[in-house]
């Protein structure tokens, strides 16, 4: 999410990070290597003097040691040290920046910090022609070696996973669903493997979900056949989803020439329908022009329990997810006076979340208490259905739905 906050991107990574961190010598013996990987045979003599990749430990003991660095690092900028501190994914840089010269700047720190302690932050990348040019060739990503910027034959890279489109600075997402077997277990491994950790293509995925959730209602086996209905009801979803591929969402929360923003919110809309329940959060921005943008954050779909429930509750629910994404936003962005505004398009969800005096029955009142631990009742407001961008995360849509695409993409 942070990655998205600056028109000014970099990701980078550290060298064979494991291997950079030391075992104490008193716990090398716990660091033994068998043959072949198999423990039932006699060990070899060899201890690991370093964090290998593959055990349990290497990851935290090496983010320890890389936060142990910033710490040390008195002598560099504060702002230098924090982005070792938060914007490391294990070994995995991404930062945003609002300046060429922040990003250079910054980034360089980093790589000082990070040799000072043995690390070498290397394969670097940016969206900035300036940025790439102010690094040697040896510490640029192979893709940015010989970019020629004439050409703008930028390459297409992952960030964490996501496809990310450098010339046009968008985020894509890769369909690739043909030839799976027609059983439980080929229908979840195609759904799973289109990778949206942020859930911008969440209301596109709830019909196929939806085929998945009946599935495995009627069969308890992964690889018996599935019914013809199934079959056809997957087939249509099916078909509708290469459409995705042409789907470019903006990388940075502002679009081309935004500017500096000087004020800025964050709505989650929340909807519930029978097939499913949905959340939508946008961040809405204010340039020293006045100029207003608003753009999608963090969305979830999910589908509706099979055991009958009143819609009601299912709203309710909707909310009670809101209300933690709201919190998990507000706190991953480091926006400073950011306002929160929650919108509902159910009457009776206000009324449950406003109530002072009436006790509930326990399914209400647990999750009325969750969403006042995670928002203030004051943060809660009505939104007319027609204007409600979740309802398309609880209803599931496709490409063809034009309105409800744009609503969901951009917001009310």
């Amino acid at each position: 999410m942070r990655f998205r906050k600056e028109k000014v991107a970099v990701m980078a990574d550290i060298e064979s990070m494991y291997y950079q961190v030391r075992v104490p010598e008193e716990q090398h013996t716990y660091m033994l290597w068998w043959p072949y990987g198999d423990p039932s045979s006699e060990h070899a003599d060899y201890e690991m003097k370093i964090h290998l990749f593959g055990a349990i430990s290497s990851p935290s003991c090496a983010n320890f040691a890389l936060k142990q660095a910033a710490s040390d690092a008195t002598s560099f900028s504060k702002e230098a040290a924090s982005m070792l501190r938060k914007d490391f994914y294990v070994d995995d840089l991404l930062k945003s920046f609002e300046e060429d010269t922040e990003a250079i700047s910054l980034v360089q720190e980093a790589q000082e910090i990070c040799g000072s302690k043995g690390f070498n932050l290397t394969k670097i990348i940016s969206n900035s022609e300036e940025v790439v040019k102010s690094f040697p060739g040896d510490k640029l990503a192979k893709s940015m070696e010989n970019l020629d910027f004439s050409k703008q034959n930028w390459p297409v890279e992952r960030a964490l996973g996501v496809i990310w489109q450098i010339e046009t600075d968008t985020f894509s997402f890769k369909i690739n669903i043909e030839n799976i077997s027609m059983t439980r277990r080929g229908i979840l491994s195609s759904i799973s493997s289109i990778y949206d950790p942020l859930g911008l293509v969440a209301p596109f995925l709830l019909k196929g979900r939806k085929v998945l959730q009946s599935i495995t209602s009627e069969t308890t086996k992964w690889d018996d056949e599935v019914s013809q209905q199934h079959i056809t009801d997957w087939e249509i979803w099916k078909n509708r989803l290469p459409a995705l591929k042409s789907l470019g969402i903006s990388r940075c929360y502002k679009p081309e020439g935004f500017g500096r923003s000087v004020g800025d919110s964050l709505h989650c809309f929340a909807d519930a329908s029978m097939d499913g329940y949905g959340v939508g959060v946008y961040l809405r921005q204010v340039s020293v022009t006045g100029r207003v943008h608003v753009a999608l954050v963090l969305g979830k779909s999910r589908v509706a329990p099979l055991k009958p429930t009143t819609m009601p509750r299912l709203e309710l629910t909707a909310a009670t997810v809101a209300s933690k994404m709201a919190k998990q936003v507000r706190r991953e962005l480091e926006i400073d006076n950011l306002e929160v505004f929650c919108w509902t398009d159910s009457q009776i969800v206000l009324g449950y979340i406003n109530n002072e005096a009436r006790r509930f029955k326990i399914f209400v009142a647990n999750r009325v208490q969750m969403i006042h631990e995670n928002s203030n009742k004051d943060h809660w407001r009505y939104v007319p259905s027609e204007l409600n961008p979740s309802d398309a995360a609880s209803r599931g849509i496709s490409m063809d739905d034009g309105e409800a695409v744009n609503l969901w993409l951009n917001g009310p």
